[in-house]
């Protein structure tokens, strides 16, 4: 009966530890640039673009893919307390599929937001041939 007593209390205690980890970003904005990661061997500079990211009900909105997109991308976030010293980090991720280029690909999404203003990460266009474009993330919240 102990047993199962302290595995019902460990149980929900990791439950509640949960929920209050997991992070709404609905109504943050943030501008910046998408930059694309070039391997050196490209004699060409990296495509950049400028966007405007947005978390409204539970997804993400990029103005640069607006164009491309096929499905709205849900996101989730969490505090991440591991890298959390001085400010708090908010490690976000989420995909969709779209198309590029005529081709079927999937749009993924993932970085942190730190101390609630700046904004770090990747967004990579995944292609059905298995190739992938990484553009890093860097944006200021608005």
């Amino acid at each position: 009966m102990k047993i199962i007593f302290i595995t019902l209390i460990m149980l929900v205690s990791v439950k509640i530890f949960a929920q209050d980890r997991v992070k709404n970003l609905d109504g943050e904005v943030f501008i910046g640039t998408l930059t694309e990661n070039t391997p050196p061997d490209v004699d060409r500079r990296p495509i950049v673009m400028y966007d405007t990211i947005k978390f409204i009900n539970g997804k993400i909105f990029s103005d640069a893919l607006y164009d491309y997109q096929k499905e709205e991308i849900n996101y989730t976030a969490f505090i991440d307390d591991r890298r959390m010293i001085a400010f708090e980090v908010v490690v976000f991720q989420g995909s969709a599929p779209g198309t590029r280029d005529g081709q079927e690909v999937n749009y993924i999404f993932s970085g942190s937001i730190i101390g609630g203003d700046n904004m770090t990460g990747l967004m990579t266009i995944a292609y059905s041939d298995g190739r992938e474009t990484t553009f890093y993330i860097n944006a200021k919240r608005i």
